[in-house]
């Protein structure tokens, strides 16, 4: 569940495209508000609803979370040194 509008729902979604995870992307509105309701815990986008049907928010633990289960191709750059500045710019811009 997300909005056009949110650039976290904008990223999540942009994050299954690149990985190619079957998705379907569903914007919260009224209408989908019960359904969201099922798997959100906090009133905030984007909200993943799994196949095993639980929920997931937040759009840095999310990817976290999915990218531990689709590891390739890689959203890190190789070393650690690498991995630590791009982690660090995510967080910079993620607030």
């Amino acid at each position: 569940f997300g909005s056009e509008n949110s650039p976290y729902s904008v990223k999540v979604r942009s994050y299954f495209r690149y990985k190619g995870i079957p998705h379907e992307w569903i914007v919260r509105t009224p209408e989908t508000a019960g359904e969201y309701k099922k798997y959100a815990k906090l009133p905030i986008i984007p909200a993943i609803a799994t196949p095993a049907g639980e929920g997931m928010q937040d759009s840095t633990p999310v990817i976290e979370a999915l990218e531990a289960g689709h590891p390739e191709p890689s959203i890190w750059p190789p070393g650690a040194e690498l991995r630590f500045l791009s982690e660090l710019l995510e967080e910079f811009g993620d607030e």
